[in-house]
């Protein structure tokens, strides 16, 4: 067996034979098929009411005519006006919602099979790590996260190739799918943009002569493309008078990266002591000492980043003894598939170590170990290395076979795994038709209950710290701008607590539910402990208190009474 694709596939290759390149396009086309099969058969298991939820009602409240400057979302304006628009053609639906999620997974595993044949790797590796992110794909409402990564893989890897010898319209693919990269997540825009950066100031340095002349009309080419794919979105900000939140989403992520990197220097003074400390990585001894599933995450967690470095490193010998023109455009396969294995790398690693954010980083993982596995083959099997070439393999490919074997086993992600015990047939408002377990049924249909009673269709209510799909499935709207809470927000925004008392003393909604939930996996992260001042005034008000299988309701006087 070979782990490269028939001669003049691989790297550094002018044009893919027609074989190969209708085997890839095929199997693209079973990925595809193969998707749509498996993950429509348990699109409707489960009723995610946070992550799920948030995305269904911010789309809600956009067909419901909300302005979007009320509402506080986390990604890119144009990744939640896709369910305004779908919402349109289909009305309110939580299963539009759910197949939007599962659709772009099996787009993502569809990308991670064409990158890896773009980067020459035969068949049967290739179809390994597609066949990971297929079975395994990310968390259904961040999918997003892998799709951009991949989309910008797969766009940038043949103008990575040409090197020097690229020209304008090779910057036209790259500059279209950073453009929409832009539109739904902004810091993903930012980090894909360096190659091409990169790309047109080495093609122009290269040039014998008219080095600047050639700089422009690169930089035009790849301009002209990027505007274009902006101009749908910004005529329609400009139509519904919100292009300043597309600016302002563009804008926001430099400052954002520059206070991360502060606080991460300890350079930010803390507003309160304790507050937004991040959700804490499993502990390095965890390998040794937890139990399989802890141990499992905790590989992956620090395992990850080892194998990048040790790409990186790799490389750099390998580098050392090309040409200049091979290593150029080496290299810049090599930049672009580190950028791609990187580019959630933060998300995980700094902000979120579980398995869920794993799972969104995972499928620009899975690009580099085929692309490591591919050039360990290469530079071992012919040589006095190749006692190596197993062992090497097996280590590379270890890593996914840890993610492939937790996330099957875990609902974390968007896998199977999700179905475990989810078979009781629940139905809500707004197209939620779904199975679930008898716990989640048993809260689903309480929760539902006090709402109905208690509330009138479109009325505004209070859910938190992350729960709007309950107004979602029952047809009420969220008075709060913020969807999402958390103790960061003494930190980013310490008038939050009162501004909130304030609202809910003038507007009265007629119920306010909080989940006891431990957001960062500390006590202060509990809504009635940071937010405590906002739970007092709610016990002191509310005309009525429920506990409702583990939610707090609390039921206010309508009005001014």
């Amino acid at each position: 067996m070979t782990l490269a694709s028939p001669p003049s596939a691989g790297i550094g290759a002018s044009a893919t034979p027609l074989s190969s390149t209708s085997v890839t396009w095929a199997g693209l086309a079973l990925m595809l098929l193969i998707a749509f099969t498996l993950y429509g058969g348990y699109a409707d298991v489960g009723y995610n009411y946070a992550d799920d939820g948030h995305y269904a009602q911010t789309a809600y409240e956009f067909r419901l005519g909300t302005d979007p400057h009320t509402i506080r979302f986390g990604y890119g304006l144009l990744w939640h006006k896709i369910g305004d628009w779908m919402f349109r053609l289909t009305g309110p639906s939580y299963a539009a919602v759910r197949g939007l999620f599962f659709a772009v997974s099996g787009a993502t595993a569809a990308l991670v099979w064409l990158t890896a044949r773009q980067m020459g790797a035969c068949v049967q590796l290739a179809a390994a790590v597609a066949v990971v992110a297929l079975l395994v794909p990310a968390y259904p409402a961040t999918a997003f996260y892998g799709f951009c990564t991949l989309l910008n893989v797969a766009a940038q890897l043949p103008m990575a190739r040409r090197g020097a010898a690229v020209r304008a319209h090779d910057l036209v693919l790259p500059a279209l799918a950073l453009s929409l990269t832009f539109q739904i997540r902004a810091d993903f825009g930012y980090v894909f943009s360096l190659p091409i950066i990169a790309m047109m100031l080495h093609a122009s340095l290269a040039a014998s002569t008219g080095r600047l002349a050639r700089f422009v009309a690169l930089s035009a080419a790849a301009l002209a493309a990027f505007v274009l794919g902006q101009l749908p979105l910004v005529v329609l900000a400009v139509r519904g008078n919100y292009l300043d939140l597309v600016l302002a989403e563009y804008l926001r992520y430099p400052q954002a990266i520059m206070l991360i990197l502060l606080r991460l220097l300890h350079l930010e003074p803390a507003a309160a002591t304790g507050a937004g400390t991040l959700l804490q990585r499993a502990p390095l001894s965890a390998l040794w000492t937890g139990p399989p599933h802890q141990a499992a995450l905790a590989l992956l967690t620090y395992g990850c980043p080892v194998i990048i470095a040790a790409f990186a490193a790799f490389e750099a010998v390998a580098l050392a003894r090309l040409s200049k023109r091979e290593r150029m455009a080496r290299a810049g396969v090599d930049g672009v598939v580190i950028l791609g294995a990187c580019a959630s790398l933060p998300h995980y690693f700094l902000y979120r170590p579980d398995l869920p954010h794993i799972a969104n980083f995972m499928p620009g993982f899975l690009a580099l170990t085929a692309l490591f596995a591919l050039r360990w083959w290469n530079a071992t099997i012919g040589g006095l290395w190749r006692g190596a070439v197993l062992p090497g393999l097996f280590a590379l490919l270890a890593l996914p076979l840890v993610y492939l074997w937790t996330g099957m086993g875990s609902p974390g992600t968007g896998s199977l795994a999700i179905t475990a015990g989810r078979t009781l047939p629940f139905t809500g408002a707004n197209g939620v038709r779904v199975r679930l377990a008898p716990d989640e049924h048993a809260l689903l249909t309480a929760l539902s209950e006090v709402v109905l009673t208690h509330s009138q269709p479109w009325d505004r209510i209070i859910c938190l710290p992350f729960c709007p799909g309950i107004a979602f499935l029952t047809e009420r709207r969220m008075l709060l701008r913020e969807h999402y809470v958390d103790d960061s927000l003494l930190v980013t925004d310490p008038g939050w607590v009162g501004r909130t008392i304030a609202l809910t003393e003038t507007e009265r909604p007629p119920l306010v539910i909080t989940f006891d939930w431990a957001m960062n996996g500390t006590e202060l992260s509990r809504v009635r402990n940071w937010a405590a001042p906002y739970y007092a005034y709610l016990d002191k008000t509310a005309v009525e208190k429920r506990d409702v299988l583990g939610a707090t309701v609390h039921i206010l006087p309508r009005g001014g009474s």
